[in-house]
């Protein structure tokens, strides 16, 4: 996300926008910083993409609202994000379309999300809840996951054409270039 995030930043920069970087997982714990206005910035913005750090849970809603706190000003925003909470995400999409914003959400999946494999059982913990969870990667419940995974993400596909939200997916393991 780190480098999708400063390559979209040259871009618009290169084309004379500014960016603002907000992140947070919550209204309570969000971080803004300066505004980027040109090619110039690229170094503290990666320096403070390098500083971002998991902070708990996603309470989108809240984040929204605090970055419609901090910009009210209309323009592009660009969410990245796992997406992992999308009644959530769709709570504050909404409350970033009524508040006149263009919106693109990029979704950021690891290949063994999208697509695992049958093998040994996997204990996982949240980076940012903590929580632990074990997994037994059968060829049934790797069946069900992958179908589980196909409609949650023609569920969000949908919810954005719906209204009107630009959506791309990116691959944590793809170069940039592809």
């Amino acid at each position: 996300a780190t480098q999708l995030s400063l390559a979209l930043a040259y871009l618009a920069l290169s084309s004379g926008d500014s960016v603002h970087l907000h992140a947070g997982a919550d209204g309570s714990r969000h971080q803004t910083w300066r505004r980027y206005q040109t090619r110039r910035d690229l170094g503290r913005l990666l320096n403070d993409l390098n500083a971002l750090q998991p902070t708990g849970g996603t309470d989108f809603p809240q984040a929204a609202k605090a970055f419609l706190n901090t910009r009210p000003t209309r323009g592009a925003v660009l969410l990245i994000s796992d997406l992992l909470d999308l009644p959530g995400v769709q709570a504050g999409v909404t409350s970033l379309l009524q508040a006149g914003h263009e919106l693109h959400l990029i979704h950021v999946l690891a290949p063994d999300e999208l697509d695992p494999q049958v093998g040994a059982d996997l204990d996982l913990v949240c980076a940012e809840t903590g929580a632990e969870l074990s997994i037994v990667r059968d060829v049934s419940t790797v069946r069900a996951y992958r179908e589980h995974v196909a409609s949650y993400l023609q569920q969000i596909m949908a919810y954005c054409l719906q209204h009107q939200v630009g959506y791309g997916l990116a691959l944590s393991d793809q170069p940039l270039e592809d």
